[in-house]
């Protein structure tokens, strides 16, 4: 996405949020849009302001977990992808993630333990969406 393509997209959520402040989804979104232009801090703050109200959004769980990650926060980000998986263990986007993140924090055998769950969600998954095995 070019810059501002995210720019007029963090004012449609400002906007959003002028109107309706209680808009978690658009606050998850500004939450995003700021993490996307490099403003870390902001970001930081409304995915926690988010998770007060919903500590149980997985996508929030996730995207303040890419955000600690990219500012090589890892141990603090992995204990929000350990809450998104205890939420939807099934879910390969969370639990590549851990295994990323927990193989770079050097915990190798939890790090192939994550990586098998996506292998296993893999085979049991054809690619037309219909489960086997």
């Amino acid at each position: 996405m070019q810059q501002q393509q995210l720019a007029g997209a963090l004012g449609i959520a400002e906007a959003r949020l002028g109107e309706h402040p209680e808009d978690l989804e658009a606050r998850g979104w500004r939450a995003r849009l700021l993490a996307w232009t490099n403003r870390w801090n902001e970001s930081e703050i409304e995915y926690q302001a988010v998770l007060q109200s919903a500590p149980h959004d997985r996508d929030i769980l996730v995207g303040l977990a890419d955000l600690l990650t990219w500012q090589s926060r890892r141990a603090e980000a992995i204990a929000y992808l350990d809450q998104a998986s205890a939420l939807d263990a099934g879910r390969n986007d969370v639990q590549l993630r851990r295994g990323r993140l927990l193989h770079a924090l050097g915990r190798r055998s939890e790090a192939g333990a994550a990586y098998a769950l996506v292998f296993s969600f893999e085979r049991r998954v054809c690619g037309d969406g219909r489960r086997v095995g």
